[in-house]
């Protein structure tokens, strides 16, 4: 389906690296914590700094995805 992160996602496969790193920063300012697209727009913001050579910050972003995976999936059960 589609939802708020695909557009950061077709950004990301287009190699337009820049431009999906704002969407997805635009995202999180904008979405409650909680909700599941945060995971998704955290875990993309990871792959986008792992292809910038960014490593420490694509894991604090992974971190971030992780927790608010766990998150949705705990509050689903």
């Amino acid at each position: 389906g589609c939802t708020p992160v695909t557009l950061g996602w077709f950004l990301y496969r287009m190699n337009e690296f820049e431009r999906a790193e704002r969407y997805a920063k635009l995202l999180l300012d904008q979405i409650d914590p909680d909700h599941p697209d945060c995971g998704s727009a955290y875990n993309l913001l990871g792959l986008i700094y792992k292809e910038r050579g960014r490593l420490q910050d694509a894991i604090e972003a992974y971190e971030k995805a992780l927790e608010n995976f766990q998150r949705c999936d705990a509050e689903d059960s």
